[in-house]
């Protein structure tokens, strides 16, 4: 998570949900990195974990992912998540030497940078607004249609909350 009043990024673990003391202040949050929204995950999945079935990972193998722990929290959380529900993909360093990293210019990077912008910029106040022109101005400029990548970036890019939303 990112501080908007500072420079300083948040690293947030699924343990710590519980101890977070927000009553009455809940923000919106963008995890950027991978599976933060797997929605389909049980701690039951732990026998299949131990089966070895193909598909399963340990991650699965939890009560709740961190973006529903989030929403759920009691007195503390978020009143909004916009995350990835799987494996995501990333860039390393900056190939066209803009001084922006190629994380932030092309996949679930991209998209977050996007939703920030699309509010900071465009003013865009409606979360589902939001989160529905991050998808579209992504589909206007990557080959969703023939690169699988792109498109499982796009598909796997979720709101959790009220699309309604006004932020702000």
């Amino acid at each position: 998570m990112v501080n908007p009043d500072s420079t300083e990024i948040i690293v947030l673990q699924n343990k710590q949900i519980p101890r977070l003391k927000n009553k009455n202040m809940y923000p919106v949050v963008v995890l950027t990195e991978c599976i933060h929204g797997k929605i389909d995950v049980s701690i039951l999945n732990i026998f299949k974990f131990i089966k070895k079935e193909p598909n399963y990972f340990n991650q699965d193998c939890i009560f709740e992912c961190i973006a529903s722990r989030l929403l759920n929290k009691f007195n503390g959380g978020a009143i909004a998540v916009l995350t990835n529900t799987n494996i995501c993909f990333g860039n390393v360093g900056d190939s066209n030497h803009n001084n922006i990293t190629d994380d932030a210019e092309r996949y679930g990077g991209l998209l977050a940078v996007e939703f920030f912008r699309l509010y900071g910029e465009e003013q865009m106040r409606t979360i589902g607004e939001i989160h529905s022109q991050t998808i579209e101005n992504y589909i206007t400029n990557f080959p969703v249609s023939s690169n699988k990548i792109d498109c499982k970036t796009i598909q796997d890019w979720i709101l959790l909350g009220d699309p309604s939303l006004r932020i702000g």
